[in-house]
Parts: C-alpha cells; structure tokens; sequence
C-alpha cells in the first residue's frame, strides 16, 4: 500500500487545531493509503507529542522534527499577524533540508484547516512540465494591487494548502531561493506566504477552490474575494481569519464540523478559548476602571460584542449586563440574552463594541440624548 507523506508547521499554540485536523483526516480516510504525518515544530512538550500521537489509528505513522535553523534568530512575523502567528510559519522554508530525500511528494496543510473527504484524490495529480506546487487562489489578497505587484501579476495563491513536488522542490533549490527572497523582501505583510508567491511565481498549478476553502470564499461582504464556491465540493476548509472555531465566540459557517471532530478527538476535555484582538483588549480596559455592580449595555453585538460580553461575564462579574442591543441580529440569544433592536435602559453604562463604526455609532447616540460620558468606546 503506498505511503502518503503530510507536512505540519506548528508551535504549542496549534497542538489541539492539529489534533482535530488529525482526527478529520483519518475521519475520512478510506484506508486506500499509509499516510506519514511530519510535524515540524518548535518546543513541542512530550505531553503534547503524546497527545498527537493518539489521535492516530494505529496504521498511521507519525514523526516529530524540532526546527533548528541559523535563519530562526532573524525570522520576523508582519505586525498585522503578530497576534495569531509565529515563526513557526517558516519553518516550511526548510523542507529540502528536514524531510528525508526519498520523499517524493508531500501535502503541507496549515492546522488551521478541516478536512472533509479522502485525501486520496489530491495525491494522484499529475504536475506539467515546470510546476513544483498545486495550490489554490488566495480569496481576499489575489486581485489586490498588493498581490499584482508582488508576482508581477501572476495569479497570487494562499499557502495554507500546497501539493509539493519534493523532487523539483530540490532540483530548482526553492530552500535556499526562499530564504534569498527573504532578505531581499523584509517587510511583507503576509511573511512566509508572500515569500512563496515571489519563488514559486508561474510554477504552481492552480487546482479548484475547494482543496482550499478560505473564509473569504463563504463571506460575501469580503470587498476583494474572488471565486465562486456554486457547484464545488468542499473538501478542505482553511479558517482563514483571526478568530478561529476553537474560540467559542466563533461564527465562521464551519464551526459545527470542527466541533464534531473536535468531540472525536484527544482534545475533547479542553475548554474553548476566548480570543480578544488588540482594540477588544484596549477597550476592556476602559471598563476595569468602572465602579462595581454598576449596569452595562452591550451595544453592537456582532463578534466583538459577543466577545466583550463573554470577557465580562467571565473575568469582570462585577459588572452586569442589563442590556444587549443590536437591530441586525435582534431576537437571536447571547448568554442567556435576547439581543434587542433598540435602547430601553439608557441609564447604564453603554459600551459600544465596534471600531469601525465606533464614533459614528457615538455620535448617534449623543444625538439621541444619550449622557457622552456614559457612553464607553474605542476607535
């Protein structure tokens, strides 16, 4: 039976996403394959190796490479993702070098992805003369002037899903082409997979959306996103974007799958986790200074306020929502709320949990005879 080799890049940080992509893979798999999961990885505790390990049947192999590189003092993430990556996502640039030669063709997969068929399909495309890679377009980024400028208007893929010809891989010294472009680009926003755009550039073939499934393909107000998911199978969804379905404040279409595997897998007795972006954490920082048992009105209760309101009821009990108001969602339930469509209590403190929209929805507010020193927001 022919052994299938799957290519991993992680820190602690994405331990459990793995775990649960494990899980879905061999979920799904027919067992027409051996799959070899590789995991490159920095500081991987041996509980956690353990952990891993058991997500596998025992047909399944798995090995562990701790990165060592000389280029890791020097490796930077963009300000943008400093929040929800690390240089873990370079790791991949070292494949030549980590991976033993006889391996021929691997599939890289980020952990925050989802598996939904057998993978079996993917291993069995053929690469044309030239083409080191199979990837897919990248949603929001592609048809940005970012993009076209980057590869001189080559088509701009995600990295997030990449096929890999390890033997051309070699042959054209992409390793060491990568780390030349790095230095040669040090402040890219989207850092290692800008960098595979600018050496792989018209070297990759580009297969259906769906081995990729980004966020941006699902939501309909991304201004930039290409594409069309009409009549094609979802077989590989991509988390794309900051908050992730392992946080429980999570709306992404697909977070019930993940949560399926999730109950499946060795990760199961974990709590979900909150995730909170840079304006949440100055925002909650405002309320700390509030005085204790004194009212609070959620106003805006889309993923922030939803978040902002579950940070209160957990870590600032002090403080009581009296109110949650939101005329887009009104009628839906939050923490055992019925979200409304207008203000009734404009006696409490009203944090406003937007920042786009944070002085606008400010301003309709005082316009509306709303004391401006009740009212609590951060742009």
């Amino acid at each position: 039976m022919a052994e299938f080799n799957f290519v991993f890049c992680i820190d602690e940080r994405f331990v459990e996403p793995l775990g649960v992509l494990l899980t879905s893979i061999e979920a799904n798999r027919a067992r027409s394959f051996v799959p070899h999961y590789h995991v490159i990885h920095q500081g991987l505790s041996g509980e956690n190796k353990l952990l891993l390990k058991k997500s596998l049947p025992s047909d399944a192999l798995i090995s562990f490479y701790s990165y060592t590189s000389s280029h890791i003092g020097s490796l930077n993430v963009s300000d943008e993702f400093k929040n929800r990556l690390s240089v873990a996502t370079y790791f991949r640039f070292e494949l030549a070098s980590i991976l033993p030669e006889h391996i021929d063709k691997i599939l890289y997969l980020d952990a925050d992805m989802l598996v939904l068929t057998d993978l079996a399909e993917i291993f069995s495309l053929d690469f044309t003369d030239g083409e080191i890679a199979a990837v897919v377009e990248d949603a929001l980024v592609s048809n940005s002037m970012y993009a076209k400028n980057l590869v001189d208007g080559a088509r701009y893929f995600n990295a997030g899903m990449m096929m890999i010809d390890m033997v051309r891989w070699r042959a054209s010294n992409i390793t060491q082409r990568l780390w030349a472009a790095y230095e040669q680009h040090p402040n890219v926003k989207f850092n290692d997979q800008d960098i595979l755009n600018v050496v792989l550039k018209n070297r990759v073939k580009i297969i259906a959306n769906g081995w990729n499934l980004q966020t941006q393909y699902l939501v309909n107000s991304a201004p930039n996103a290409i594409g069309s998911t009409q009549d094609v199978e979802h077989k590989i969804i991509h988390y794309t974007g900051a908050e992730k379905p392992w946080h429980f404040t999570c709306d992404h279409p697909y977070t019930k799958h993940y949560l399926k595997y999730r109950a499946l897998s060795e990760f199961s007795f974990q709590p979900l986790q909150l995730y909170l972006d840079e304006h949440d954490k100055k925002l909650l920082s405002r309320l700390t200074k509030l005085p204790s048992n004194c009212g609070v009105v959620i106003y805006a209760c889309g993923v922030k306020g939803r978040r902002i309101s579950s940070y209160i009821s957990q870590y600032l009990p002090y403080l009581e929502i009296s109110q949650m108001v939101d005329k887009k969602v009104s009628g839906s339930n939050w923490l055992g709320k019925t979200i409304e469509a207008t203000l009734k209590n404009d006696r409490d403190w009203i944090i406003v949990c937007s920042e786009k929209f944070a002085r606008e929805i400010y301003n309709e507010l005082v316009e509306q005879g709303i004391k401006p020193d009740s009212i609590i927001y951060q742009e």
